[in-house]
């Protein structure tokens, strides 16, 4: 179960990093903070998953 949460939620910390970079390129000036906040939250997106599955007692 703890699989299954993790992938869902490094899933919307993805989708919610995607959102981010869209908008510091759409907005009428690049914002460079929006644009730093998506690489933080995708960073995020990645290091989760490691994390978690990383100190699981399976053995895959």
């Amino acid at each position: 179960m703890t699989t299954i949460l993790t992938a869902i939620g490094s899933l919307a910390l993805l989708f919610v990093s995607f959102f981010l970079f869209a908008t510091s390129f759409n907005a009428d000036e690049p914002n460079a903070f929006i644009f730093f906040a998506g690489i933080i939250v995708m960073t995020g997106s990645f290091w989760l998953p490691i994390t978690v599955m990383g100190n699981s007692k399976r053995s895959w």
